[in-house]
């Protein structure tokens, strides 16, 4: 049910009389929505809050594309990512995590303190340029030169204007300026983190009394020295502990040591008895109790200048002095780490905190003549400086592994560092959809994300831009119509969300499907589901898929390859539609504002041509390790996706007829034929090694694969050709090569080619001998040599990786039409002993000769070597 105290909401059916203006208003908007979008909407910047909607040229077409074709489906270029070294700690509710250990559904902090959880991480990124961020406060933080910082410049009007720059940007723009007084400062400022937001714990030792003993307490003791003085300290140990002993000071008679009885247990408990420091969860639990474990610690080390109001800590115990700065960081307060060399007869090292904390923020003392010390408040004119950290120098370092995180809150804001420093992480389509669902009325329209948490946070976009809305133009809300799933209104439209799952299809009805991200969802979901909605928009209804390339094989990929399939109407004109019914929409790599050619020649440097291609020119390029090359696969895909089979000679395939009196080979892989595995045949020109013909079954016995394939070899010799063949000769494959053997009208002058050198007929395979067929039928396909005509043997090739020492499919993949064209290729090793073209096509090309390859054990074969 709505919410009765939203200003913002409208209720259903609430009666409007409408201006003539307004009239206007209401049809220009239902009739052109990037008008509408562009006039009305808002969305939330992470700084400035809600501002308009400034549409870039793409995001218009885009629009305009979704408004126009009843099926679109969008390809985005990879937005450039904000990575972090991979073992900078990152502060979560429970301590630390190295970036590089962080997990989707794990908790990090919000810029506002609070726990925010991860939607998504990045894979680590090597060889990006990085730079070290120096601050005042002595804090180091490594990135990479496009990771986004919320900065305040100094030197901008107004002074301290937000700006979200890069590290190369800040670089760029001159990060040093001179002041008003001549003096060298920090342009950029980074504001302080507001004070952790977390629930409150159960602590075995009340934390003002822990914060006491770790100031004054002894090492190895349960007691704690206190001058007279300041006894109110004692007073409020004793309400926890009693005293069981004092003893005077010898060299004072006005300092004393109290011994707690029950304390000692309690300490090693927390193991800090012998091990001063701060227990993790003292350091997140609620910031009352982190307040009372600072206010021990200062009552007893603590020293506040009455004059300036500067406090200060000093620790010799470096782990002790590290935890006092994070404890202060999650309070919201900034402060510096000082170390000093003392020498003397025992040379030691001290480590010093300043802070200036006020009292109009928080009182950091118990002790009256402390408190009495403070500031109450900042001086208007250093208000500011005590709110920031200063970045004092950015410094390019040698490249190091680094990864970005996604989370889950509204400006998209993490802590990073000890000292915990904020860092930041398509309106477009949720602006579409709210303007689809307000002026078409009784639609259905359902969100799909891959993740529960992104589906949700299209509805709080919507929902969003619908309360920004002018009341005139809202239309009113339904009892149930406004939750983190659902936005309902009056007009009976609404918008439902939910993560793509295998029930997501169950049930589906839908005016308008939208599916964002869909090709990051599990490859076998994509396809059950695909595979259930589809008949559904045979007839009627829109669909909308969004994503970013994420691999070759996956059901996305297919819907946009499809989408490129053009028709050619009764006109003779070619349709924008493609043969799948949508039209495809690309979003390229330069179309966001400050991308040009020096961008590109920039990132091609730092990440390749391969990454380059897959990640902004959106190519479905594999990130799998696969035998063969991806931007090769990549270019396969394109001309094979105009290959048509010529014809069919039973069951068998064929992309080019048979020529008289040439010359083939055939490559036999057999299985049972119980619906599992596939037996194969690959048929293949010579000396071109073009595919042109192929026959797959998982449900023939061996006898009736053999009968397909001595048909096939009958038809060959019919044409007077010159055909050389041989079967795999694991397991199965001697059972068909004994039908061979025992058949009484076999092929005539089909040669059946057996391995040099075995006693067995056929081909044996092993690891070595796989590899090294493997190799060789990765450098003829690269190299233009050997040329694959088969969609399912490219297919194949797409999922078939590297895995212990050689290659095969993937989990849930076949590789029986690569295993075929292996033995193809093992029949070219054999006659590479009396034919000089099958010699040339193996050994033309800097192959390793046999021997460099027999070095290896099977289990080690180099990854890229080529064997001969």
């Amino acid at each position: 049910m709505p919410r009765p105290k939203n200003k913002f909401l409208k209720k259903a059916n609430a009666p409007h009389q409408y201006t003539g203006e307004q009239i206007i208003e209401l049809q220009k908007c239902s009739e052109d929505p990037v008008y509408f979008i562009l006039k009305y909407c808002m969305i939330q910047h992470a700084v400035k809050g809600a501002i308009p909607f400034a549409m870039y040229p793409y995001q218009k077409r885009m629009v305009e594309t979704f408004a126009q074709h009843r099926q679109s489906i969008v390809l985005s270029a990879r937005q450039t990512g904000k990575p972090l070294w991979i073992e900078e700690e990152i502060p979560t509710p429970t301590g630390f995590c190295k970036m590089k250990d962080l997990e989707v559904g794990d908790y990090v902090l919000s810029a506002e303190g609070a726990p925010t959880k991860i939607t998504a991480v990045s894979p680590i990124h090597y060889n990006k340029e990085c730079y070290k961020i120096y601050f005042s406060t002595g804090e180091t933080i490594t990135c990479d030169a496009e990771h986004l910082w919320e900065v305040q410049d100094n030197n901008a009007k107004p002074r301290g204007k937000t700006k979200i720059l890069s590290a190369q940007e800040m670089v760029d723009e001159k990060y040093l300026i001179s002041n008003n007084r001549g003096y060298i400062e920090g342009r950029f400022s980074i504001k302080t983190t507001k004070p952790l937001d977390l629930p409150t714990q159960q602590l075995l030792i009340d934390p003002y009394v822990l914060g006491v003993w770790l100031g004054d307490g002894t090492q190895v003791a349960p007691e704690i020295t206190n001058h007279i003085h300041d006894y109110e300290i004692v007073e409020q140990v004793i309400e926890h502990y009693k005293v069981s002993n004092i003893r005077e000071q010898k060299n004072s008679v006005e300092t004393k040591t109290y011994y707690f009885k029950g304390l000692q247990t309690e300490l090693k408990t927390l193991d800090v008895f012998g091990n001063k420091h701060i227990p993790t969860k003292y350091l997140r639990a609620s910031y009352q109790q982190r307040l009372s474990l600072l206010q021990g610690l200062m009552d007893t080390d603590g020293y506040v200048n009455s004059n300036t109001g500067l406090c200060e800590i000093t620790f010799t115990n470096q782990r002790l002095i590290q935890d006092t700065q994070e404890l202060i960081s999650t309070l919201g307060l900034k402060s510096t780490i000082k170390e000093r060399f003392i020498n003397g007869k025992f040379p030691h090292v001290r480590w010093t905190i300043t802070f200036t904390p006020y009292k109009s923020q928080c009182v950091i003392f118990r002790l009256r003549r402390k408190i009495d010390g403070m500031k109450e408040a900042p001086h208007s004119s250093r208000e500011w400086s005590t709110r920031k950290r200063t970045i004092t120098k950015i410094e390019k370092v040698a490249t190091v592994p680094v990864r970005c995180i996604t989370v889950d809150n509204a400006d998209h804001l993490y802590l990073v560092g000890r000292s915990m420093i904020p860092t930041h992480n398509s309106w477009t389509s949720g602006a579409f959809l709210l303007w689809y669902a307000i002026f078409t009325f009784e639609q259905e329209i359902i969100v799909l994300s891959n993740k529960d948490r992104n589906a949700m946070q299209m509805i709080r976009r919507i929902r969003f831009m619908y309360e920004r809305l002018p009341m005139w133009l809202k239309p009113g809300l339904t009892e149930d119509g406004w939750n983190k799933h659902e936005v309902g209104f009056d007009n009976g439209s609404r918008i439902l969300s939910s993560p793509t799952t295998e029930d997501s299809a169950r049930g589906f009805s839908a005016s308008l499907l939208f599916l964002d991200e869909f090709a990051f969802v599990r490859d076998n979901v994509q396809q059950e589901f695909w595979g259930a909605v589809s008949p559904t928009f045979a007839t009627g209804g829109k669909c909308i898929i969004c994503s970013t390339p994420n691999g070759d094989t996956n059901q996305y990929a297919q819907l946009w390859r499809g989408a490129h399939i053009q028709l050619t109407t009764e006109d003779g004109e070619v349709s924008l539609v493609g043969a799948n019914g949508f039209i495809p929409f690309e979003v390229k790599w330069n179309e966001p504002p400050g991308r040009g050619e020096k961008f590109k020649r920039e990132e091609i440097a730092k990440v390749g041509d391969t990454r380059w291609m897959q990640e902004y020119e959106c190519k479905f390029l594999s990130s799998d390790p696969l035998l063969i090359d991806t931007n090769v696969l990549a270019n396969l895909t394109e001309e094979i996706m105009q290959v048509r089979p010529t014809g069919m000679v039973g069951d068998v395939y064929f992309f080019k007829e048979p020529i008289q009196g040439a010359t083939y080979l055939v490559g036999v892989d057999p299985a049972t034929g119980t619906g599992e595995d596939y037996t194969a045949i690959q048929v293949y020109e010579f000396p071109f090694l073009e595919q042109v013909a192929e026959w797959r079954s998982n449900t023939m016995s061996s006898v009736l694969a053999y009968d397909q394939l001595k048909k096939l070899l009958k038809m060959l010799e019919q044409k007077q050709c010159t055909v050389y063949f041989s079967i795999e000769a694991n397991g199965v494959g001697e059972a068909m090569i004994s039908l061979y053997e025992a058949d009484q009208t076999p092929p005539e002058t089909a040669e059946f080619v057996s391995e040099t050198g075995q006693k067995r007929k056929g081909m044996t395979t092993t690891g070595k001998s796989k590899i090294k067929a493997c190799l060789a039928f990765k450098e003829m396909v690269e190299r233009d040599s050997m040329k694959i005509r088969s969609r399912f043997l490219l297919e194949e090739t797409k999922n078939f990786v590297r895995a212990a020492g050689s290659y095969k499919a993937k989990r849930g993949s076949t590789d029986d039409l690569i295993s075929g064209t292996l033995i193809v290729t093992r029949l070219l090793e054999e006659m590479a002993t009396f034919d000089q073209d099958a010699y040339d096509k193996l050994y033309a090309h800097a192959f390793l000769p046999s021997d460099v390859v027999e070095q290896y054990d099977e289990n080690e074969m180099p990854d890229g070597f080529i064997a001969g």
